[in-house]
């Protein structure tokens, strides 16, 4: 099969389109053999630059829907390939055309314990009413440390703009034997979980491009004794 739908709204809105099931065949003992929905920019998918998001049977699954998709003009084309090899359920999908708002400000820490050990971040200000995040974004988050305790820190609902970077430092606070781990995260990732050492300096960096923007990310992280 190759399907291929386009949707138009009216010039000044945008295109916001989300999973309502999905499952796909996927083969892991030959990776060639998938089926995917990928989604482009505009009324045309033979522009590899166009391409925003491609979705497979490996990443997600019925009880795992992935993230919205949000188109940067008034157009938005999905297509749909089968290999032919075997065949799953499908997906359903759902989209919603309106101007979306967004803004620019980097989202500040939430605590939510009186001890300040656990807390969440947004990405950006106006994520939980909906907003997107601005083009040409830079912010850093550097999370509490309390002596002797480990941090863990999730990110969950990942939705990054082709061309947009998020990534996670972790550093020794001093001394010769200072070490520093560095995750970087894309468009294309799903979720993270790290689990650092204690006496160590973790710290958040999220940077937007001049292009699109999306809907962002929801940091966790809380302190423990890691014994």
């Amino acid at each position: 099969m190759n399907c291929t739908w386009q949707i138009v709204a009216p010039v000044g809105e945008r295109i916001a389109v989300w999973f309502t099931y999905i499952n796909l065949h996927f083969s892991r003992d030959s990776p060639r053999s998938r089926d995917y929905v990928e989604m482009f920019e505009g009324m045309s998918t033979s522009h590899r630059t166009s391409s925003i998001r491609c979705f497979t049977g490996i990443g997600w699954r019925p009880t795992r829907m992935p993230p919205t998709v949000v188109s940067t003009s008034n157009a938005l084309t999905v297509r749909f390939i089968s290999d032919g090899i075997a065949t799953d359920k499908g997906f359903r999908l759902r989209y919603e055309a309106k101007v979306i708002p967004h803004n620019g400000s980097c989202g500040s820490i939430q605590f939510l314990d009186a001890s300040n050990t656990s807390g969440v971040i947004p990405s950006h200000q106006g994520r939980a009413g909906g907003m997107l995040y601005s083009s040409n974004m830079t912010c850093e988050w550097q999370l509490p440390q309390i002596p002797g305790l480990t941090t863990d820190v999730t990110l969950l609902n990942i939705s990054l703009a082709k061309g947009d970077s998020m990534w996670l430092t972790a550093a020794a606070a001093s001394g010769p034997g200072r070490r520093t781990f560095h995750v970087a995260l894309d468009w294309n990732t799903i979720s993270i979980n790290r689990t650092l050492e204690p006496a160590v300096d973790v710290r958040m960096h999220f940077k937007s491009d001049s292009y699109s923007e999306s809907t962002g990310f929801l940091i966790h992280f809380r302190l423990y004794n890691g014994e």
